[in-house]
């Protein structure tokens, strides 16, 4: 099983698997078109490397980005 969210060209939420919203106890219909880095489980400190990494694909190059995250005392990588 993974979590998985699906983003649109400026980085806001299109959509999220029922393992994300479950594993975060948030609701889909609360994440959707706000930007990745605006939701309440991403660590602020992250911001600007997810804000790089969709720039970087908007310019067309591949990124791989995996971190450790912990929300609500709930650990995930991704």
């Amino acid at each position: 099983s993974e979590l998985m969210l699906l983003l649109g060209t400026n980085g806001e939420v299109l959509a999220a698997n029922t393992i994300f919203v479950e594993f975060f106890g948030v609701k889909e219909s609360e994440m959707l078109n706000k930007k990745l880095w605006e939701q309440e489980f991403i660590e602020k400190e992250r911001e600007n490397i997810l804000k790089e990494s969709v720039e970087k694909v908007k310019n067309g190059q591949k990124v791989k980005y995996e971190t450790e995250n912990n929300y609500k005392g709930k650990q995930s990588f991704l």
